[in-house]
């Protein structure tokens, strides 16, 4: 007759497989963020474009297994006049923005200029360790 097991614990292991996970996507969104802002190829004059370079914290999913998370050019808060220039159109100083946005012309392209795709190319070279790294931080009697 078969051994029956009883106790095996499946909240624990369950715990331990989305802490694991939940670091390993933080883990990997830092490394893909650091990446992108190490190999970018563009020349900054104001620097934010770069600074723009963030991720979000990792969030549970809709299907209410594993986590979310991602990265790329966010909106950030721009403090005094950074770009008054004149409009075109009229030659009048244009208002100060409260927001930046240019790291997003950066990675798709504008106006017949190539996108640099720095955001994919840093998800490419980061995103295939995911399985790795969360491994790495399972405990070691689950890594087998």
């Amino acid at each position: 007759m078969p051994t029956v097991i009883r106790d095996w614990r499946a909240a624990q292991l369950l715990a331990f497989a989305a802490a694991a996970e939940r670091a390993a996507v933080i883990e990997t969104l830092d490394a893909a963020v650091a990446d992108a802002k190490a190999s970018h190829g563009w020349q900054s004059r104001t620097g934010a474009a770069l600074l723009s370079i963030r991720r979000e914290d990792p969030r549970p999913s809709a299907a209410g297994r594993g986590v979310l998370g991602a990265f790329g050019f966010e909106p950030i808060p721009l403090v005094g006049n950074t770009h008054r220039e004149r409009s075109r159109k009229t030659g009048r100083l244009r208002q100060p923005r409260t927001w930046d946005m240019h790291g997003l012309f950066l990675e798709i392209g504008f106006r017949g200029r190539p996108g640099d795709h720095t955001i994919r190319r840093a998800a490419d070279r980061e995103f295939p360790t995911l399985p790795e790294r969360i491994r790495a931080h399972l405990p070691a009697e689950l890594r087998a």
